[in-house]
């Protein structure tokens, strides 16, 4: 996910922009990071406030990066008196990358995150 989205136009003159999604990749990567290293201190439960707290942060950091994101697409178009905003839907896009072995439990982000 190195592009969180893409924008263009039919419109003469608009210059098409990607939005760059390393950031959120890299908060995602780091949660799974952090999160499986907490997680092998546990003894039985997968769970504790540590935990819990990490993921509270990331969540409110993603929320803040594709609020930012979808605040900036929507000035851009404005800017460019563009009044209507089509969402295209990939239903080849997965949410659970394919080397991942079955028991190993990642975190991904649902693409609807973005569209809300």
């Amino acid at each position: 996910m190195n592009n969180l989205a893409t924008v263009t136009s039919n419109k003469k003159g608009f210059q098409p922009f990607i939005i760059n999604g390393r950031p959120v990749k890299s908060i995602n990567q780091f949660y799974n990071y952090k999160k499986g290293k907490l997680q092998s201190e546990l003894k039985k439960t997968k769970s504790s406030n540590r935990i819990k707290r990490l993921s509270t942060k990331r969540n409110l950091k993603i929320d803040d990066y594709l609020h930012k994101t979808s605040r900036y697409i929507i000035n851009h178009l404005i800017g460019s008196e563009i009044g209507i905003l089509v969402i295209g839907n990939n239903p080849r896009q997965e949410t659970r990358h394919k080397s991942w072995p079955k028991k190993q439990s990642k975190v991904c982000l649902p693409k609807f995150l973005f569209l809300s």
